[in-house]
């Protein structure tokens, strides 16, 4: 096989995954915002190896969990690409609108215990993410 068909295969293999794991990272990513905190970082090497995916002021990074906040933006975006894929765009406004929604929801329930709460947000956020995913462009 050429390395171009390898590139491609590549590709390929990566949107694939990219789609069947869409709605468990978007999960993951949303945790940090249940309680409106910056990104988790748990590989800063490679959070500031690697370039960081923004659209206006949402950016993630591999390396961090949730998006990248103003200071993390500071270390972690170097360079700093801006996302042109209009689905993904779009995708990724969706899932700050769902975040927005759920802590809102959060806020009014405000269930006491850790894991009742953890529940509630990811309930919460599956449930938007689906609706969101399935509404008109």
């Amino acid at each position: 096989m050429t390395e171009n068909g390898n590139l491609e295969i590549g590709a390929l293999a990566g949107q694939l995954l990219e789609e069947a794991l869409g709605e468990e990272l978007e999960l993951l990513h949303s945790l940090p915002h249940m309680e409106g905190t910056p990104g988790i970082v748990w590989n800063e090497e490679r959070a500031r190896a690697t370039p960081c995916h923004c659209t206006n002021d949402i950016c993630f990074s591999r390396g961090i969990i949730g998006t990248l906040s103003a200071e993390q933006r500071t270390w972690a975006c170097n360079p700093r690409l801006e996302v042109e894929r209009p689905g993904l765009r779009r995708r990724m406004e969706r899932w700050r609108q769902a975040v927005e929604k759920c802590r809102a929801r959060l806020q009014q329930e405000a269930p006491v215990d850790g894991p009742k709460r953890i529940e509630t947000w990811l309930t919460c956020m599956s449930a938007e993410l689906r609706g969101l995913r399935d509404a008109p462009a």
